[in-house]
């Protein structure tokens, strides 16, 4: 029960690659008009001869003027509770999520997913704690990667302004690293040439 809206063109395009590129997306907070999500661009394309072999190859995946706004109520529930489904699952879900966990763990393994490369400029993200009354947000962040594939190392870079108001701070973040990953029963993360700048 949110509101998805687009105020800008929508392109589609259908070859060598599926995508779509999105303008002025914006997504509304459940049953209300103030705003949880906008992003003045969005764009994601996948390449389609790898569809015919069971491989999800995401040629690129970009996103410029995105500000996210995510609230912990007083309560400790979450604005985006109602698109995880979190804590609603009844018996009967519960159950239907047991009998097909295998299918989807298999799903899964039998599934080959990368991205060339992600690119995230003027990255807002704004959080406020009902609960704990801490307020933070990182500001103008931009994110930019290498290939993202398990058990294939890229390079990552972060930058971006980071505050908060429980401690009082206001930080001037720049990271870059080399990322590795593995996914399934064989979960981890190999962090290299890690280089942190904070300055506040």
């Amino acid at each position: 029960e949110r509101d998805l809206a687009f105020t800008g063109p929508v392109q589609l395009k259908w070859f060598p690659s599926i995508g779509a590129e999105l303008n002025g997306v914006t997504l509304s907070e459940f049953r209300g008009t103030d705003e949880f999500l906008r992003a003045e661009k969005v764009s994601i394309s996948l390449a389609l001869l790898p569809l015919l072999r069971s491989e999800v190859v995401v040629d690129a995946v970009k996103a410029e003027g995105v500000t996210l706004n995510v609230i912990k109520n007083a309560d400790g529930t979450f604005n985006f509770d109602d698109l995880t489904n979190s804590g609603s699952n009844t018996v009967e879900d519960q159950v239907t999520d047991q009998t097909t966990e295998p299918e989807v763990k298999q799903d899964a393994q039998n599934l080959n997913f990368s991205v060339d490369s992600i690119s995230l400029k003027d990255l807002d993200l704004r959080y406020e704690d009902k609960q704990g009354g801490l307020q933070a947000s990182l500001n103008n962040f931009a994110l930019e990667s290498g290939r993202i594939e398990q058990g294939v190392p890229t390079d990552v870079s972060l930058k971006g302004n980071a505050t908060s108001s429980k401690p009082q701070a206001d930080l001037n973040i720049d990271l870059s690293t080399r990322l590795e990953f593995g996914l399934g029963e064989n979960r981890y993360a190999k962090f290299g040439d890690l280089k942190l700048a904070v300055l506040g």
